[in-house]
């Protein structure tokens, strides 16, 4: 679950990035749950440390977006804070309290998502992603650290979790086109591996949290490469 703060003193705008929150969590396959304020002082009153990213708006009545973002950085250095501002001449001042970036208006939906695809991509890298996955049981939401690996089965896959094993149905290809952007990667025909819990690569096997799986003969450089791109993403 992504929790967002809007905090927007125009009802036209607060109309449209709702609606563009919406749009945005159903084509990324997201769980957001946003609250909208109408001034700085609103969310001011209210935080608690309770929000993964603040689209704030600069220019409000009372509180302006400015005053309120230095006041939350001095409870919250997390938080991601998106401006939303008429004038781009705001962009310095923004990164003064630590401003993620900024969206000019008139906003723009390519432009709201690709600030919030930055965004989230700094969230998952932190805490990790949350995602949807079909098992016989139902949709269940898991954290994308917390998978091991994922093996097909007939028309079914096996997910392997940190704490448990849950199975459904789905092919493999389909899982690949949906993970490989979280670094998991292909070791054959039937396995799809988190490169967060390998632990080594040898002559035909992979070691993943300490169980040794098989590598096809024609996939090894190709892991020992994504592994070596993954090490130089984590580190930077």
């Amino acid at each position: 679950m992504i929790h967002v703060a809007l905090v927007e003193d125009e009802q036209k705008y607060v109309e449209q990035i709702s609606s563009y929150l919406e749009k945005y969590g159903k084509e990324k396959d997201l769980a957001i749950r946003f609250k909208v304020y109408s001034d700085g002082d609103g969310i001011l009153e209210d935080y608690n440390m309770q929000y993964d990213i603040i689209l704030m708006d600069i220019q409000m009545k009372f509180v302006n977006g400015m005053s309120a973002a230095s006041e939350i950085r001095k409870i919250d250095s997390e938080v991601m804070i998106i401006f939303i501002t008429n004038y781009d001449s705001y962009a310095a001042k923004g990164y003064e309290v630590g401003a993620l970036d900024y969206v000019l208006k008139p906003v723009s939906f390519f432009m709201l998502s690709n600030k919030l695809d930055k965004a989230i991509m700094r969230l998952n890298n932190k805490k990790g992603h949350e995602i949807l996955i079909n098992t016989k049981e139902g949709n269940k939401r898991v954290n994308i650290n917390d998978m091991l690996y994922m093996e097909s089965n007939g028309h079914e896959i096996i997910y392997h979790l940190l704490d448990e094993i849950v199975s459904g149905r789905g092919s493999m290809k389909e899982c690949e086109n949906k993970f490989i952007k979280y670094d998991f990667f292909r070791c054959n025909k039937g396995l799809l591996v988190n490169l967060k819990h390998v632990n080594g690569v040898f002559e035909k096997n992979v070691d993943v949290a300490g169980e040794l799986l098989p590598v096809g003969r024609t996939r090894k450089k190709l892991l020992l490469e994504a592994m070596a791109s993954y090490i130089c993403k984590v580190v930077k």
